[in-house]
């Protein structure tokens, strides 16, 4: 029987929403995922967040209006290149994380296309919709990825897209994959939390 010793305990200066929804689920978990020699041992992504990240990034790269200036005719094929490039860049990180393990090329991970065709038509619905305004203070104005910091809760997290209204703002929060048809408890707690930061 192997017994991994007690995790090295070190306390964040500040509490993301992520963590804080793990403390709430296994204390134990949070205090292994602080404690860096468990990490460097095991925690190793995987091809399912590789791709979530991969969208994140293309979609962020669409709010920032990386795509503005292209012919609506050629603007599905350029965000199906850039997430090409963006997913071989998750490709060589998770073939360096699990080497000497041969990772699966991205055209064989579990539902790799459905993803991919999701991904470049919702990027391009938010590129046609014109719902990339630039970080303005203006009505309809859009806030991408950016770390808000509550110095007195010591609280801090990065909302995937913050909208500004004249009647106030709301949050949004991308998920990669199905629908998400019922609100779980960590995942409200998740958008109260970006919301009371904002």
């Amino acid at each position: 029987t192997v017994v991994w010793p007690r995790p090295t305990v070190r306390l964040p200066e500040f509490w993301s929403p992520s963590s804080l929804n793990v403390l709430k689920i296994c204390p134990m978990r949070l205090a292994y995922s602080f404690d860096e020699n468990f990490g460097r041992k095991f925690r190793k992504g995987n091809t399912y967040a590789a791709m979530g990240v991969a969208s994140h990034k293309l979609s962020e790269r669409a709010w920032k209006q990386h795509f503005k200036d292209i012919d609506d005719a050629k603007l599905e094929t350029a965000l199906a290149d850039e997430w090409a490039v963006l997913v071989q860049k998750e490709h060589e990180k998770l073939s360096a994380a699990w080497s000497p393990a041969i990772v699966p090329i991205p055209r064989d991970w579990p539902y790799f296309a459905l993803t991919q065709v999701r991904t470049v038509a919702r990027v391009a619905n938010e590129v046609r919709r014109r719902m990339v305004r630039g970080a303005g203070g203006s009505e309809g104005s859009v806030r991408v990825e950016q770390r808000i910091t509550d110095e007195v809760n010591r609280i801090d997290g990065i909302p995937d897209r913050v909208v500004l209204t004249e009647n106030g703002f709301y949050v949004l929060d991308l998920k990669t994959g199905h629908a998400v048809s019922v609100f779980s408890d960590s995942y409200r707690r998740q958008l109260l939390i970006y919301a009371h930061l904002v």
